[in-house]
């Protein structure tokens, strides 16, 4: 009521923007805290925590790359040909990138709870997503209808009211499901202790690092004046601060002492750093309080940033993404948008060389897959999926054994040596180690036994417990000084396999 007041009386005319007047006018006379410090979107960004906590937020989130996805039979791929595609990912607003566009409509979610983006059309086809500011836009309901509508002062001054279809509004936690909440009116007293805080210290560095005073003196208050300001001149800066105070005759200087640890500063803000991290859900690390940090529990909290923090906003974005600039036809078709998060999820180089083993080993990813994870270009040749020899479906029988005779031969040779190096020369372990041995053998000798089963005249069984005596006895009848002189070869197992075969044929 106050704003169209003033503006059915003409005072946009003279002041400009009557809206933005009266939010200034609120500012000044609201926001207080008990702890004395006024806190707006604006000043709370001057508590560097607080700061940190939505710059991390938002970076966190920039750096991530929007992709369109169709969903096909085969999985999904990227929809580079569809019109949004460059739209989303690259230049959403002809004014600014797309990182600035995400770190900026994020920074505003974050302090103001709310960030809004206008969609530009081409009859039906967004063609830019301009940011709106979010402390001159409201979105409203309309009595009429019960449709939302957003009212929204742009950057020439010129009202506007825009349909909810045409609006991207990313909101955080609200009342109604429309609005949300400005993170930081709620954490308003918290601030403001962080600020109260801030200020305290600079002004104790300020006054020279000196306490309150007294001075005593028996001439009357009002003629002391002068005297105050210039003592206050000469001895109340920093660069002052050690110097000798000269006092006229008749004068006593009585310092009053609050030792700032008496008064639990520091532990204050430290607890204070606590809670806005905690309100924001980011790990103190990330705003580099290292103070209980550990390389296992940073680690783990890496993590966790990523699924109790990112996900949810990154779930946020996609589904106003996918609802407004999206058709319903295209959405039944597959198409949908998608934040590419492998980025928050990359290890460290050993970690991820791992993972790239285990899945090349388990066959559902390829060496060319692994490449383009790694930044590199695709080679020919490495487009098939590697089978290990346990995973051979036992209803097929191959036409061809001897690659697969040849990686159980290069699996058992690999694990002999490895296990042999360990034991060294104690034959109490060398012959606990093959008498387990035949256990590890039947586990990768099985699928092939079973697929050839149908030629032999015993079980697959029998003659996977034939080759292991007959492996096992050659390599302790070997003549030996030394374990680390076994001859263990690929070649040697290979021959024992066939002579086994060879045994156990069909006549």
């Amino acid at each position: 009521m106050f704003l169209k007041a003033l503006e059915q009386r003409g005072i946009e005319s003279t002041i400009g923007d009557a809206s933005a007047f009266g939010r200034w006018l609120i500012e000044q006379q609201g926001g207080l805290t008990p702890s004395g410090v006024k806190v707006t979107e604006n000043t709370a960004l001057t508590l560097p925590y607080a700061y940190a906590c939505i710059n991390v937020l938002s970076q966190s989130l920039a750096h991530l790359p929007i992709e369109l996805v169709k969903e096909e039979t085969k999985g999904p791929r990227l929809a580079t040909k569809h019109r949004l595609f460059n739209i989303a990912r690259f230049t959403p607003s002809g004014k600014i990138t797309s990182y600035d566009w995400k770190e900026t409509l994020e920074g505003h979610r974050n302090g103001w709870g709310n960030s809004y983006c206008e969609i530009v059309r081409d009859g039906p086809f967004p063609t830019e997503l301009p940011v709106l500011l979010p402390d001159r836009t409201e979105p409203m309901e309309l009595k009429v209808d019960g449709s939302i509508v957003y009212q929204t002062v742009r950057r020439d001054h010129q009202r506007a009211t825009i349909p909810a279809a045409d609006v991207l509004h990313f909101s955080g936690l609200g009342f109604d499901g429309i609005r949300g909440y400005s993170p930081v009116a709620l954490a308003r007293e918290a601030l403001g202790l962080g600020l109260a805080i801030q200020t305290f210290g600079g002004t104790f560095f300020g006054n020279g690092m000196s306490p309150k005073s007294i001075i005593e003196s028996d001439q009357a208050p009002n003629t002391l004046a002068p005297f105050l300001e210039e003592f206050k001149k000469q001895y109340g800066s920093l660069e002052q601060a050690n110097g000798t105070p000269v006092l006229p005759k008749g004068m006593t200087y009585k310092p009053v002492v609050i030792n700032p640890d008496d008064a639990q500063t520091l532990e204050t803000a430290n607890f204070n750093r606590t809670v806005i991290c905690g309100f924001y859900r980011v790990p103190p690390t990330f705003v580099m309080d290292l103070s209980k940090t550990t390389f296992t529990n940073a680690s783990q909290m890496d993590l966790h940033f990523v699924k109790h923090t990112m996900i949810p906003i990154i779930t946020n974005w996609e589904s106003e993404l996918n609802a407004k600039l999206l058709t319903e036809s295209e959405r039944r078709r597959g198409f949908h948008f998608k934040f590419d998060i492998k980025g928050l999820l990359r290890g460290a180089q050993a970690e991820r060389f791992t993972a790239y083993h285990q899945a090349l080993q388990d066959g559902w990813m390829n060496r060319n897959e692994v490449r383009v994870l790694e930044g590199l270009q695709e080679e020919d040749g490495l487009n098939d999926f590697l089978t290990p020899v346990n995973m051979v479906d036992v209803k097929e029988t191959p036409t061809d054994e001897a690659p697969l005779v040849d990686s159980v031969a290069e699996r058992m040779a690999s694990s002999e040596r490895r296990q042999l190096e360990r034991i060294g020369d104690d034959i109490d372990k060398v012959s606990a180690f093959y008498n387990d041995y035949p256990q590890f053998i039947e586990r990768n000798l099985m699928p092939l036994a079973t697929a050839i089963e149908d030629g032999l005249d015993c079980t697959a069984a029998e003659f996977v417990a034939d080759f292991s005596k007959r492996h096992i006895d050659k390599q302790l009848s070997q003549m030996i000084t030394s374990v680390s002189d076994l001859n263990i070869e690929e070649s040697a197992i290979v021959e024992t396999y066939q002579e086994v075969k060879n045994a156990r044929q069909n006549s």
